[in-house]
């Protein structure tokens, strides 16, 4: 008979998907966009700091503590 190797512990492999806690700052004019923009990626393990203007989001852009990783923005803002 062959030896058979012991099994080896299932590790499930992390999503394709997971944003290892990864931090975006989503500019926006508009609260409806925004809050679903970060629902979504809040529920593939981002963190996410919003915006309402560019003026915020230079602000927080230059709090370095803040550690923003990817900025979406809204190209057509007022």
């Amino acid at each position: 008979a062959l030896p058979v190797p012991p099994p080896t512990p299932a590790v499930p492999p992390e999503p394709a998907h997971s944003g290892r806690r990864r931090h975006i700052l989503v500019v926006d004019d508009e609260d409806p966009v925004r809050n679903l923009i970060r629902q979504t990626l809040v529920g593939h393990d981002f963190r996410v700091s919003e915006a309402a203007n560019g003026a915020e989001a230079l602000v927080m852009l230059a709090q370095r503590e803040n550690g923003i990783d990817l900025v979406i923005a809204d190209l057509l803002m007022p």
